[in-house]
């Protein structure tokens, strides 16, 4: 039988129960007449090595670039997440998604003694850009483009910094949204295709009206209605005096 500190059991030696050092154990055997030796040897404890992880960055935003981890020591560890070793040293956001992982950074000396240090890493979340399907827009009718979330910081192509857009105009409209408080950044686009013409039935084309009669034109009641370009003349009917 073994004995001597560190021997859980008859033949299992345990380290972790005692300091790093030499410790002496002792092998006992007894034969079938009874008679009794032993012999000695010293065990050898190695401590463990000292490890540490403070990652030289520990967040990032969901879009960002895949990037390299820092901050372990001693080098010439291994990062990993979980069980899952990260090849390169490399943290890839979109992989591994939005939330707060916790990254491993594990050492082994020369003599095989292993130690390993833990921070959390989060990934955070981008702003929402989502600006909505391909619109019709019409001459002389806005369509209002906004940004679903507020609070942010916002860039538009036409230079607007606010969180919505008004345009009559067809085109590709994009916007920069910013979140003020993790710096994460998207951008969003929405097009803007020119719709069909409303069906406008002002009667013959060319009428004749007598000097110091009134004209009065009468059109469906659209949406929006402006008469001549006069903003100010919007309803569903419009008279012209001779």
């Amino acid at each position: 039988v073994y004995s001597g500190p560190g021997m859980i059991s008859d033949s299992v030696f345990d380290p972790s129960i005692l300091s790093a050092g030499d410790h002496s154990i002792t092998y006992t055997y007894s034969d079938a007449n009874g008679c009794t030796n032993r012999s000695d040897d010293m065990m050898q404890v190695n401590p463990l090595p000292s490890v540490s992880l403070v990652l030289d960055d520990d967040d990032m935003c969901l879009n960002d670039p895949v990037q390299k981890l820092s901050g372990g020591m001693p080098a010439g560890g291994v990062y990993s997440l979980g069980n899952q070793i990260l090849q390169g040293d490399k943290f890839d956001a979109q992989v591994n998604g939005v939330g707060q992982h916790e990254v491993t950074y594990r050492f082994v000396d020369q003599n095989g003694c292993a130690n390993e240090g833990d921070q959390p890493f989060n990934v955070m979340q981008l702003p929402n850009v989502d600006l909505g399907a391909q619109e019709e827009v019409c001459a002389y009718l806005d369509v209002e483009i906004t940004v679903p979330e507020n609070a942010m910081i916002y860039l538009w192509s036409t230079g607007a910094v606010t969180q919505s857009i008004k345009t009559n105009l067809p085109g590709i409209y994009s916007v920069k949204v910013s979140n003020p408080i993790t710096g994460c950044e998207d951008e969003g686009v929405k097009e803007l295709i020119s719709g069909g013409h409303a069906n406008v039935d002002l009667g013959d084309a060319n009428q004749v009206i007598c000097e110091g009669t009134l004209l009065t034109l009468t059109v469906d009641p659209f949406e929006k209605i402006i008469w001549n370009g006069d903003l100010s003349q919007t309803g569903t009917s419009f008279t012209e005096d001779s």
